[in-house]
């Protein structure tokens, strides 16, 4: 049962390693990225403050961009700015691997 007295399913498929399903914010969360993501585009959810999703305080952040990185506790991550992002990876909540940015439309002659 989830913390608000509601039936949890049995995610369909083994999280990774170092993953783990969380429930929390009325969902289930899932780490489905792991070193053998990197280069990959992933979007990470992490903890900024408090050590559950489902905490009272609970601080969350999210970053989208390559992982460049996916070992000794952190996971590195490169914006499209060029900005590197260094995640604890005992702080992610969710994390999954992401299609490319689509390119833009072709501007067209009026």
């Amino acid at each position: 049962m989830s913390p608000r007295g509601l039936p949890v399913s049995a995610p369909s498929s083994p999280p990774p390693t170092e993953g783990r399903p969380t429930q929390g914010l009325g969902g289930r969360l899932v780490v489905a990225v792991d070193q053998t993501n990197i280069g990959s585009r992933v979007s990470i959810r992490y903890l900024l403050r408090g050590q559950h999703p489902s905490d009272s305080d609970v601080l969350m952040t999210d970053v989208v961009g390559h992982l460049q990185a996916w070992g000794q506790g952190t996971a590195t991550v490169r914006r499209r700015t060029g900005d590197i992002v260094d995640v604890p990876i005992a702080a992610i909540v969710a994390a999954k691997v992401v299609p490319p940015i689509p390119p833009r439309p072709a501007a067209t002659a009026l």
